[in-house]
């Protein structure tokens, strides 16, 4: 089967050789278009390649190795076995392809673990694009953007910026930033971790604000040394791709210059709202 999905203005297609049901929150993502920018093949097998002994990477998820400079990606979720293979051998003909192991068929069912299985920070990294772990509100046709690490709040900031200032959640836990005719960009994408929220929006970015708990409400612009730290560690890395690195490097530069990157000190009440609105000017 196939079906055909615009991300951030990707065009992507996926084809397997075993159905899965549609899921609700990919509707507003899914596209038609006569030539995909990348493809995906999935294709079901009896057994995987051995996992190798000594990977180039490995974190209990997936398992990453390079032979004739052809990149695996075993998604492992243990080391003793692999449930399925992601292939860059055919990248030069804008296909990926994922290899699954017959036996775990009963777990792709649904378009939810499909996506699971595309490295959509790898996809979106060949198209310019980075991963921010971040909830997306929209105030004034702006994206604004909280990140940090998990359960700090930043879906609880995005909310109270709704209630109180009338601003629409995009995405409560991921966003793709792209720098699109000069313009830093933020697009949302479906994935959107336990908020569900994941709506098909993109907008030129206002700040983003690296979130941290505190008894107090303080905004501080961060010099740019320390704001490249804390959106780095809040973009999805694959550190064996080099190009890919690259490519979150150079938005992250170029986001530290063209936006306000600033410090927000914080409660979870109205009062945050106030402090960051008021140095926003808005």
């Amino acid at each position: 089967m196939e079906r055909k999905y615009t991300l951030a203005n990707v065009n992507i297609l996926i084809k397997t050789d075993f159905d899965f049901t549609e899921t609700e929150r990919y509707e507003p993502f899914r596209s038609d278009f006569d030539l995909p920018d990348l493809t995906y093949e999935f294709i079901t097998m009896d057994e995987l390649p051995p996992i190798p002994e000594r990977p180039l990477f490995y974190d209990g998820m997936i398992t990453v190795s390079r032979e004739n400079d052809i990149t695996y990606r075993f998604y492992t979720y243990s080391k003793k076995k692999a449930r399925a293979l992601m292939s860059d051998e055919r990248i030069d003909e804008g296909v990926l392809t994922v290899y699954v192991l017959e036996e775990q068929l009963p777990s792709l069912k649904t378009e939810l673990r499909v996506f699971d299985h595309l490295a959509i920070e790898h996809a979106m990294a060949l198209f310019q694009g980075t991963l921010l772990h971040s909830s997306f509100i929209s105030y004034g046709d702006k994206a604004i953007l909280f990140t940090a690490p998990s359960q700090t709040g930043k879906s609880t900031q995005a909310e109270l910026w709704r209630r109180f200032k009338g601003a629409e959640v995009i995405n409560g836990d991921r966003s793709l930033l792209k720098i699109d005719d000069g313009v830093l960009t933020a697009f949302s994408l479906p994935y959107c971790g336990t908020s569900g929220i994941c709506l098909n929006y993109s907008a030129p970015v206002q700040a983003i604000v690296v979130l941290r708990q505190a008894p107090f409400n303080r905004i501080t612009p961060l010099r740019p040394a320390a704001a490249f730290r804390d959106l780095y560690e809040g973009c999805a890395t694959n550190i064996w791709y080099s190009d890919d690195s690259k490519t979150i490097c150079d938005i992250i530069e170029h986001a530290i210059t063209a936006v306000p990157v600033l410090l927000l000190e914080c409660l979870p009440d109205g009062g945050a709202v106030e402090t960051l609105a008021h140095a926003l000017g808005i």
